[in-house]
């Protein structure tokens, strides 16, 4: 199994979750999400595609529009103006090159692309014919020449698999979109296929960003007022916020060089952009983004271990666990790495339902406003039925941002790991209290209150971690002194 798709795949879910943006945009956004299936037929949510080699997440969008039923006094929001994005003519900086686009237009639709199995009632990937296709963006950016073609969505699902209500909402789409790539000044023949042929409505934007050059590209309509936020701003007090800068787009593209980032191959970017249609928010997202041409690997970032690391899994597997933690912190804030201190607490066993091996890996980031972000994630190894493992599969065990305050080498940081099989058939989630204390303090004893009553715990053993089994309703640890009096409350962060 990809392990690094799956951990990309996690995260981009709880990004979402966990850091709402505190304006407009996303109060109204949240509130007309579903109103848009119902104002028109073509629609689209984000689709995740691959190639072989290339991870291209789309960022996670939320779509708008009109005719929500509300209580009565509670008005609607006005409905989005439609524009009809993909059918003016083609835009960008060598749309004046008619050999050029008509090069372009005619490349073919198939060249990396696969073919997966399919639903019963689903096609294949789009293939638009040749006569119905359009050059919508041609031009140089950072790094490369980039075009974005257009054609008719030959790959719409039929029967069951047409419910809006249960299916990708692009699919359904009379259009589908394709983005070639090739280096600077490219000839036509030079121009790879990068994205996976999808379906797009002809009223939402796109866009493609490259993470190792740093040029980003979105495609909307003429007039569409086009934003850009390269990073999320967390403050001291772990408040998340976001500033937009106007592109100053008037034909509906925004060709920008917005920071590179070497690690974020796999998950979503940190920038984000927002469309507003006469003054009536579209969307607001992370682009789309391809793994370009990479000279060399990164270096690794410098990690802090706070106790000695205890490998259970092999190298290919999850020997650099935290090492891609590290990575993905990075990439979720969009900052050097160097501008951050990283922190290991812990990578070692954790407990599973099933003989299968499972290494824990705990890490904190201390982010320049002295904002501390925990990552922890558990992989479990995967076996055959004779016991040979053949790859591994895991999930979030916690992520948290806390406000500035004590240096992480000497907060406790208690948490719930919750370890599944992935099979609904197989042994029930093995789900453990891990209480990780400060390396060589002494030993103290915490209490955990549970809807049994209280247990206590020595952090003082295997060096301050603690691995016990979760009592159920537990919300904090708290330390007491001899006592009995409460000297600190730590939340029980987890899923």
């Amino acid at each position: 199994m990809d392990v690094d798709y799956l951990r990309a795949a996690l995260r981009d879910g709880a990004e979402l979750a966990r850091r709402p943006e505190p304006d407009l945009y996303d109060r109204v956004l949240a509130r007309r999400r579903r109103s848009v299936r119902r104002r028109r037929a073509a629609l689209a949510a984000g689709l995740s595609t691959l190639l072989v080699g290339i991870a291209i997440p789309v960022g996670l969008t939320t779509l708008v529009g009109g005719g929500e039923s509300r209580p009565d006094g509670v008005a609607s929001p006005p409905a989005i103006p439609y524009a009809d994005i993909y059918g003016v003519p083609a835009r960008g900086s060598l749309a004046g090159d008619a050999a050029f686009v008509e090069a372009i237009r005619r490349l073919p639709w198939t060249d990396q692309a696969t073919q997966p199995g399919t639903l019963p009632g689903e096609s294949s990937l789009p293939d638009a014919p040749l006569e119905t296709r359009s050059v919508v963006f041609a031009g140089d950016v950072t790094g490369g020449r980039w075009a974005l073609v257009v054609g008719q969505n030959t790959a719409q699902p039929t029967g069951p698999a047409a419910d809006p209500d249960l299916t990708d909402l692009g699919s359904l789409s009379d259009i589908a979109l394709a983005w070639f790539v090739g280096p600077p000044g490219a000839s036509p023949d030079q121009m790879a296929l990068v994205t996976v042929p999808h379906g797009i409505p002809a009223d939402q934007p796109t866009s493609l960003y490259d993470q190792f050059s740093g040029a980003l590209v979105v495609v909307a309509a003429p007039g569409d007022r086009i934003e850009i936020s390269p990073r999320p701003e967390v403050e001291a007090d772990a408040t998340v916020n976001r500033t937009y800068a106007d592109t100053n787009s008037t034909d509906g593209t925004a060709v920008l060089a917005v920071d590179p980032n070497p690690y974020s191959a796999g998950g979503l970017p940190a920038v984000k952009y927002r469309i507003t249609r006469e003054g009536i928010p579209v969307a607001q997202q992370n682009p789309d983004s391809y793994g370009g041409a990479n000279p060399e690997p990164p270096p690794a970032i410098a990690l802090d271990y706070l106790r000695p690391p205890n490998y259970l899994l092999p190298d290919h597997l999850g020997g650099n666990q935290e090492q891609q933690l590290a990575e993905q912190i990075v990439t979720l804030y969009g900052l050097p790495a160097d501008q951050i201190s990283f922190q290991v607490h812990y990578v070692g066993p954790l407990p599973g339902p099933t003989a299968a091996r499972v290494q824990l890996a705990v890490v904190t980031a201390v982010l320049p406003s002295g904002a501390v972000f925990t990552d922890a994630f558990w992989l479990q190894e995967t076996l055959l039925s004779d016991g040979t493992p053949t790859g591994a599969n895991g999930a979030s065990c916690a992520e948290e941002l806390a406000p500035a305050g004590l240096p992480p080498a000497q907060r406790i940081i208690a948490m719930r790991c919750e370890v599944a099989t992935g099979n609904q058939t197989g042994p029930a989630p093995e789900s453990t209290l891990v209480v990780i204390a400060p390396e060589g303090a002494p030993d103290r004893s915490l209490m955990v209150e549970a809807d049994g009553g209280r247990t206590t715990i020595l952090t003082g053993a295997a060096g301050g971690v603690s691995l016990t089994p979760f009592p159920e309703g537990a919300e904090v640890v708290t330390v007491e002194t001899g006592d009995g009096t409460v000297i600190e409350e730590v939340p029980i962060i987890g899923p």
